[in-house]
């Protein structure tokens, strides 16, 4: 079996040229470029079930989104940062209802696109987040219940301010997760973080989600979790309530958690 990072190697190769090829006016040959490298990485299995699996491996968090998809009943799944499709697969799989989700990377949308290509409720878009938010979100009614994963944030990109803004502008029955965040009493858990303002942390929410919104983290310790072990969180205004009814979540204000990552509790 060839060794995966040579094949990602490769790929990535075959990807750096096709976008500059694309640049140059070729775009012809840049789109062939593009599929070969996503035929390399779909021919590894490694590659395809990256991160150990749906929701990085991690069982916890499959149970803790199971459990909120019976709670909120939502009439839609929205997701930003599909990759390889792992994540969306398993969401469409484990909900009956509609699921969207968008990749801006060419490469990665193409390799999601032969997983999800079987799923009837998925709708997979070429996208960036921010746009795709822009045009998704205002087709449901005002208080349509949704729910969001948000994992589009990567590098020198990171979206999460502006997606918040966009989802939380007109649907406050929105319940946000947030993958790679910072769980403020368990540095166990792993997060993004890319320099400073740039780290997937309270400080990043403040003064950006509406005033009186509950923040939600993992009541399981990051010491019992599998897979990866990355942080996440969970934001709700009107719908925190039914988020609270969550036996796999803890919840505060705000100012409850910033306080509690001031004392180091």
């Amino acid at each position: 079996m060839v060794d995966s990072q040579l094949i990602s190697n490769a790929s990535q190769s075959l990807n750096a040229l096709a976008k500059a090829l694309f640049q140059a006016g070729d775009a012809e040959t840049a789109e062939l470029l593009c599929r070969q490298a996503a035929d390399l990485e779909l021919a590894s299995p490694e590659l395809q079930n990256c991160w150990g699996g749906p929701f990085n491996g991690q069982k916890g968090r499959q149970a803790l989104i199971d459990d909120l998809l019976h709670i909120l009943n939502p009439a839609a799944v929205v997701e930003t940062g599909t990759f390889r499709g792992i994540t969306a697969e398993w969401l469409a799989e484990n909900y009956s209802g509609p699921v969207l989700t968008c990749e801006k990377e060419k490469l990665y949308y193409l390799q999601a696109k032969a997983r999800l290509g079987r799923l009837p409720n998925i709708s997979l878009c070429l996208q960036d987040s921010r746009r795709f938010l822009r045009e998704i979100v205002p087709t449901f009614p005002d208080r349509a219940s949704l729910m969001f994963y948000l994992d589009a944030h990567w590098e020198l990109d990171l979206p999460l301010k502006e997606e918040l803004q966009i989802i939380f502008a007109s649907h406050l029955d929105a319940v946000v997760l947030i993958d790679d965040f910072k769980v403020p009493d368990d540095s166990g858990y792993g997060w993004d973080n890319y320099g400073p303002g740039k780290s997937l942390d309270l400080e990043l929410l403040d003064g950006v989600i509406p005033s009186g919104s509950r923040i939600f983290f993992p009541s399981m310790r990051s010491g019992e979790e599998t897979g990866a072990a990355r942080g996440c969180c969970v934001i709700a205004t009107d719908a925190a309530t039914s988020v609270a009814e969550s036996k796999f979540l803890r919840g505060g204000s705000l100012e409850q958690w910033a306080g509690k990552t001031r004392s180091g509790a």
